[in-house]
């Protein structure tokens, strides 16, 4: 991105990444990439970027792109170790722990709930997964004024409406997931704070509307 406040347009990219022709690593099958967020960078932590893949009109994984002084290497995919790695990841954020949170649908008309996974950035291990409570999530946020944790998703309750929830009790040291309403938006399709605590929401509605950015202010 540039320096300035001034927009960039598409074909005014800096750099852009591509595959690693790796033999030794887990082949991903990406038609497309989805969903990005950056790691916290530290002492054990580099600084990455991290992505889902799709594949033929499915998730397929996650892979991650190293930032090396500014510029992009290449797409490496993550292989993820503990229980059930098998994931289909439909958001991707980072904790203020600097945890990787991944959302997985159940997907076609189950009716059993999303879940969240936390990844461990340095060893790369699943070390948790809890039920979303949720039908489908769209996207994940995380406050930095207060830390709380807010997903774009659909209800299991009430019609099935797309809407913006706080999760609550939703960090490593806890088992279990309590997503509550905090406003109604229409097909929204990806959350982003601002640094005065606003949330920024993208929506995309089915009926051919055109689509449009909710800010949402308040005790978030």
């Amino acid at each position: 991105m540039p320096e300035s406040n001034t927009p960039l347009a598409a074909d005014q990219a800096k750099d852009d990444a591509d595959l690693a022709e790796n033999d030794q690593g887990p082949k991903l099958e990406a038609r497309a990439f989805s969903h990005i967020a950056r790691s916290r960078q530290n002492e054990k932590v580099g600084d990455f970027l991290i992505v889902a893949a799709l594949g033929e009109r499915q998730p397929t994984g996650i892979a991650y792109i190293p930032v090396r002084a500014g510029t992009l290497a290449d797409i490496f995919p993550i292989r993820l170790t503990g229980a059930s790695t098998n994931i289909a990841p439909t958001a991707i954020t980072v904790a203020p722990s600097g945890y990787v949170v991944v959302a997985s649908n159940s997907g076609g008309e189950s009716e059993e709930t999303a879940t969240f996974a936390f990844i461990n950035p340095i060893t790369r291990r699943i070390v948790m997964k809890i039920p979303a409570n949720l039908s489908s999530v769209a996207a994940l946020s995380y406050s930095p004024k207060t830390g709380n944790f807010y997903a774009a998703g659909i209800s299991k309750t009430e019609g099935r409406q797309s809407e913006i929830f706080r999760i609550d009790s939703s960090d490593p040291s806890s088992h279990t997931s309590v997503p509550v309403k905090v406003a109604n938006i229409d097909q929204p399709t990806a959350l982003s704070f601002a640094t005065d605590g606003s949330l920024y929401v993208t929506t995309s509605p089915n009926d051919k509307a055109d689509g449009t950015l909710v800010r949402i202010t308040g005790d978030l």
